[in-house]
């Protein structure tokens, strides 16, 4: 799809403004980091003291926001530690539930250090529901627990809670997920949704309110522990970044925190995975978004929330490294299984007709539904759409998987307004994840279509990057960097800056098959090295690099408009450029002469006798069927450097009443049969479109016939044998409409 490059406003910027950025970061200057501030939307004293203050964040008063929430918290805390009572933490399977279990059991071991006095629970990944649960509440009081800490859930598990209640077991909730009708039955509901939008607390994951009560707690009875909790803070990092929770208010100030601890971390394998994430790089999300990525690759791989946890929290150094080693080669194997998945992906996107759909959404019964998130959110950003990928079980016939919206389309808002057709659904920061029965996915994406119509225009899901900056070759290097880093940490909502180079060429070429990891010949993919030149750097370049693509997608010969990111590779020492995306020059619009225009498409359809063609052209003169038919023959012309010339003349010469008998046949053989047909095969025989088709079979239920549509496979049922004459006359004349 084509791209749209929006520019950020950063003129007129007034003298106070970069007085005070130069102030804050203690510069002589910033004149990158206040433009780039500027253009998004940070142009106050109060949002920038928020933004580049480092050293003297004052974070409010847990305990005076949440009130008498925390203090209800506190008090129950208190009196379990008086009668040495049994606590036990029950964590969510996501990445956000394991930290936030680690950060309190680390925590709470500073105050209730007799053995067996807390103990956790965490369920296995997908093979248990995200919920507290009866059998697990029983477990609980045969282990003499009397205080019940959840970490990351509960929020509406208001049945669970009750029965929890009548056994005598007391909780207080951890949570971020959608807030219930009514407050639930515990001591402590400590759910930052209950805060205005624009407060410092409203985007806290679980793991950080988990470390803020432990903060609370210290706060309250500092001399009972002997060790800061600050220490926790690496963990706190780990779980933001694992779980892509906005870094907005005291969620910017724990991550910025947290890496700044994670870098010198004491916990083993958590050290290993630092130094290996620093190989690619030295900025701080380098470093923790390689290790969210490994860990969440490990939870695919084990299936084990336990062994999350265990390589979260060791400081053992040889199980620490025998963790890690697990962990890097997981890593690996998911990025291989992630390419694999992402190229089927975009397959089954090729036969969809972008431009006439609001959603993005495909199933296949091979694909593993834990690779899913990642592939989701790659997919809905590159072509700026809703999109949910399920994976189907063909034994229960229930679709899984997760979805991810886009910044002006609430998809969570989307399928809540159609629950009834969804078995399950739950709101992340920036995934859902949901199932459903089969027979509701085609139900699901038509209504979900119809719902973003309502509210935009299809043609304005045009893909967009946003440029922060215009700078010029001469300008790449640590200069720039230096300032550009000053924004960090990022995140969804804070992303790496994005510079756009214009009227620039490239030379030395050459593309090569990279490994994950140079000491590990696992994961290869595709790298083209470049040096890019412009007018401010004509004989001295500034190499870069371009993820996935070969050294021919770029000509010699033609000048560019460039976006890209400013990195440094800590293993070289250098600085480089990484190419987000290109297109050809908009001032440079005289290329050499030897450049070939693009390859076009040429129009001969419904023309009496062909006008002459080029030899080299590639020729469609049989009218598709479907719409892939056509991209797929324009994709061969670009490959190819051809035009495409649509030379077909469909005047349907065949008697409608023949096809129709032989559609009814088919449709008679394939429910005697009890078999299944392609629906391409079906189109090729009734001479009819894709859309065609399927308004005849929406209409067929009208004379008791119903059909299945399983992977472009139909299947038909019949539900009533009699029907009357006059609906088989409209729906046989509807049928020779078409």
């Amino acid at each position: 799809m084509k791209t749209e490059w929006k520019i950020a406003q950063n003129n007129d910027i007034p003298e106070w403004f970069f007085r005070e950025v130069n102030y804050l970061t203690n510069k002589n200057n910033s004149d990158y980091l206040a433009p780039l501030l500027w253009g998004r939307g940070i142009r106050d004293s109060q949002q920038l003291n928020w933004f580049l203050e480092t050293n003297n964040y004052q974070s409010p008063s847990f305990i005076s926001e949440f009130g008498w929430e925390i203090k209800q918290a506190l008090t129950r805390l208190e009196t379990a530690w008086n009668q040495r009572e049994k606590i036990a933490i029950w964590g969510g399977y996501n990445l956000d539930g394991v930290t936030a279990t680690c950060v309190l059991w680390e925590g709470l071991k500073l105050f209730f250090p007799l053995e067996n006095q807390l103990i956790y629970h965490l369920p296995d990944s997908l093979n248990d529901s995200h919920s507290l649960k009866s059998h697990g509440i029983d477990f609980l009081q045969q282990q003499g627990i009397s205080l019940l800490i959840t970490a990351d859930m509960g929020s509406n598990n208001s049945s669970e809670i009750n029965y929890a209640n009548s056994l005598g077991i007391d909780i207080i909730i951890i949570d971020h997920h959608s807030l219930p009708d009514d407050r639930p039955k515990v001591i402590s509901f400590l759910n930052p949704l209950n805060f205005a939008e624009n407060h410092p607390f409203y985007h806290l994951s679980g793991v950080a309110i988990a470390y803020k009560l432990l903060e609370a707690l210290s706060q309250k009875f500092s001399s009972l522990s002997s060790q800061p909790i600050r220490n926790l803070l690496d963990l706190v990092a780990i779980g933001l970044l694992v779980d892509a929770t906005p870094l907005k208010g005291d969620c910017r100030y724990l991550a910025r925190e947290g890496i700044k601890i994670l870098k010198e971390t004491k916990r083993s394998a958590i050290a290993i995975l630092v130094q290996l994430c620093q190989d690619n790089g030295d900025r701080a999300m380098d470093i923790s978004l390689g290790i969210a990525q490994r860990i969440n690759a490990i939870n695919y791989i084990e299936n084990s929330t336990n062994f999350i946890f265990q390589l979260l929290t060791t400081k053992d150094e040889k199980l620490g490294e025998d963790l890690a080693n697990k962990v890097e080669k997981a890593h690996f194997n998911v990025k291989e299984l992630q390419k694999k998945i992402l190229n089927q992906v975009k397959k089954k996107i090729q036969n969809l007709d972008i431009s006439n759909i609001g959603v993005i959404l495909v199933s296949d019964s091979q694909w593993e539904v834990k690779i899913l998130p990642l592939i989701t959110n790659i997919i809905s950003q590159e072509y700026n759409r809703p999109t949910i990928f399920l994976s189907i079980d063909n034994d229960s016939m229930i679709a899984k998987g997760y979805g991810c919206g886009i910044k002006n389309i609430d998809l969570a808002e989307l399928l809540t307004n159609k629950q009834e057709l969804l078995h399950r659904l739950i709101h992340y920061h920036d995934t859902i994840e949901l199932s459903l029965p089969v027979e509701n996915i085609a139900l699901l994406r038509d209504n979900l279509n119809q719902q973003i119509r309502s509210k935009i225009s299809f043609d304005s899901l045009q893909p967009i990057i946003n440029i922060d900056l215009i700078i010029t070759v001469a300008e790449l290097g640590q200069n720039l960097r230096h300032e550009l880093r000053l924004i960090e940490p990022s995140s969804v909502d804070n992303p790496n800056p994005k510079l756009l180079i214009k009227n620039c060429w490239f030379k030395i070429l050459r593309n090569t098959n990279k490994s994950y990891n140079s000491k590990i010949k696992q994961g290869q993919y595709i790298q083209t090295y470049f040096t890019i030149f412009d007018q401010t750097s004509p004989d001295k370049g500034f190499n870069g690099i371009w993820l996935g693509h070969y050294s021919s997608d770029i000509n010699l010969n033609c000048y560019y408009d460039v976006v890209v990111e400013l990195d440094y590779n800590c293993a070289e020492k250098k600085y480089y450029i990484r190419i987000i995306d290109l297109k050809f020059s908009q001032e440079k619009s005289n290329y050499y002469n030897t450049i070939k225009p693009s390859p076009s498409i040429i129009d001969h359809r419904y023309q009496t006798t062909l006008l002459s063609t080029n030899n080299d052209d590639i020729l469609l003169d049989k009218c598709p069927f479907q719409w892939q038919e056509i991209t797929h023959n324009y994709q061969n012309a670009m490959a190819s450097k051809k035009n495409l010339v649509l030379a077909y003349n469909h005047n349907n010469q065949k008697n409608s009443q023949e096809l129709w008998q032989k559609f009814i046949g088919i449709v008679k053989h394939l429910i005697q049969e009890d078999k299944t047909r392609e629906i391409k095969q079906i189109l090729e025989e009734i001479d009819m479109s894709e859309l065609g088709l399927k308004a005849i079979l929406n209409s067929l239920e009208k004379i008791g016939i119903i059909y299945e549509n399983r992977e472009n496979r139909i299947k038909f049922k019949q539900l009533c044998p009699t029907f009357s004459t006059e609906i088989y006359q409209e729906i046989k004349q509807q049928f020779q409409d078409i």
